[in-house]
Formats: C-alpha cells, sequence, structure tokens
C-alpha cells in the first residue's frame, strides 16, 4: 500500500535535487536512481490491489497518486469491485431465497400428501 506513494516520494526527492548536486558523477548517479525507480517501483502502480488499496488508505486517498488519471482509474476499479461484490451477495440472496421456498413448497405438498386421509 505505500509503495506507490513511497516510490513517487523517492522519484520527487531525486528530481529536486537536480540543481542541488555540484558534481558530474552526482548528477549522474541520480539520474541512475531515477530511472532504477521507474523501472522496478512504477510498475506497481498498474496493480489493482495497490490501487485501491492506497484509495482506501485514509492517510493517502486521491494524494498518493501522481496524476489525476491513476486517481481515477482507481476509484473507478473500486467502484467496479464494490459494484461486484454486491451483485454477488444479490445473487446468493436469491438463490438463498429460492431454495427457501422450494423447501417450503416441498414441505406444504408433503404434508398435504401425508394428510390427505383427512
Amino acid at each position: 500500500m505505500l509503495i506507490m506513494s513511497l516510490s513517487f516520494g523517492i522519484y520527487n526527492y531525486l528530481y529536486t535535487l537536480q540543481n542541488k548536486l555540484a558534481t558530474e558523477e552526482g548528477k549522474i548517479f541520480r539520474l541512475n536512481l531515477m530511472q532504477s525507480v521507474k523501472q522496478r517501483l512504477f510498475p506497481y502502480k498498474t496493480r489493482l490491489i495497490l490501487k485501491i488499496s492506497t484509495i482506501l488508505d485514509p492517510r493517502f486517498k486521491t494524494e498518493g497518486f501522481r496524476n489525476v488519471e491513476n486517481t481515477d482509474s482507481a476509484l473507478k476499479l473500486l467502484d467496479n469491485e464494490i459494484s461486484f461484490f454486491i451483485n454477488k451477495n444479490k445473487e446468493q440472496k436469491e438463490v438463498e431465497i429460492d431454495k427457501e421456498i422450494k423447501i417450503g413448497t416441498d414441505v406444504t405438498s408433503e404434508s398435504t400428501s401425508l394428510f390427505s386421509f383427512i
């Protein structure tokens, strides 16, 4: 959950060091670190679980993302997941209700046939 925010924080911090480094080696090292962060950590931003956990974390909410498109994507994913589970829950309840109705009907018909002599 923290990986998205931390990776963007590391990248932004390295970006702010651009004018503060005096040596050529330091500048090259900074660029290499930024490239490494992009290659190794930024791909995590596409993972569904990390997007949803970041948006649900009260410390980050929408501020945990680098840009608005990622925030919108995470909100849409969360909405889809919630809708999926709501629909799944409704279907399960409908199946349970159907089973109860069927069982109740069967019991009634059995009791009718059992006491048909009366």
